[in-house]
């Protein structure tokens, strides 16, 4: 099994310390995983996408959602009957859907 060397210095002692605590397992795995989001993130930018964090659902019982695209366009309407306003962005998001047949 390959090892690699990681060099620490002073000031993130604390922080590694805490990713591991939190983590419950080898700080390896942790390291990993923030290593594989580094490289995806890098490989979404050069596509021209970015993380985007949206709120949805009614007020009062609003959520955010997150997740990786590059805003496309935008839709401003009212209801049929006049009575509301709605205005909501279009993104391209990393997921292809298809092919349909």
């Amino acid at each position: 099994m390959p090892n690699k060397t990681i060099y620490v210095s002073e000031k993130d002692v604390t922080l590694f310390e805490k990713a591991k605590e939190i983590a419950g397992e080898a700080l390896s795995s942790v390291i990993v995983r923030a290593l594989n989001e580094y490289v995806a993130r890098h490989q979404h930018k050069e596509k021209g996408m970015k993380e985007v964090s949206v709120k949805v659902g009614i007020d009062g019982a609003q959520r955010e959602q997150r997740f990786i695209g590059s805003r496309i366009g935008e839709w401003n309407g009212f209801s049929d009957d006049k009575v509301w306003f709605m205005k909501a962005a279009i993104y391209k998001t990393q997921k292809e859907i298809g092919p349909f047949f």
